[in-house]
């Protein structure tokens, strides 16, 4: 599936209309379940979702042409692809310059440290910086807003 992303994979049905459990692999959980919008299976084959609710940590989704428990059950375990989102994805940070609003460098992505509250980049001098103050990301930099003192 070159050149697509795997968002997630289908569990098992729910109930007798043609919803299916969905656990997201994603990050981008919202852009991720907005219906409508075109997934791809490992297979090839496409499904069009056509509404999507929570349950719990999954979802529920609901896909065209599938409308009993059985259909859905044919889902089970498909694996689904879409096409990446514009922007950045967070690995593309690594060998960017941090540069604050002030214009000061304070030295390039080494890595991404996963944290619960929110993910960190490790910089080149060690300092650890909250993705949460980002402004902007070009190709040569990423800007940070970084508070007084």
């Amino acid at each position: 599936m070159e050149g697509l992303v795997e968002i997630g994979y289908l569990s098992k049905p729910h109930g007798l209309r043609g919803e299916i459990e969905a656990v997201l692999t994603t990050n981008l959980i919202e852009q991720r379940t907005a219906a409508p919008q075109t997934y791809l299976t490992e297979s090839g084959d496409s499904l069009e979702l056509t509404a999507s609710r929570p349950k719990g940590d999954r979802w529920l989704f609901s896909f065209s042409g599938v409308s009993s428990r059985e259909q859905a059950d044919g889902l089970r375990n498909l694996k689904l692809f879409a096409e990446p989102l514009e922007g950045f994805m967070t690995h593309d940070l690594i060998g960017l310059e941090v540069v604050d609003q002030y214009g000061v460098n304070h030295g390039s992505v080494s890595s991404i440290v996963a944290n619960p509250a929110g993910d960190l980049l490790e910089l080149s001098s060690g300092r650890l910086v909250p993705m949460v103050f980002f402004v902007e990301v070009s190709s040569k930099q990423a800007v940070v807003n970084v508070p007084a003192g």
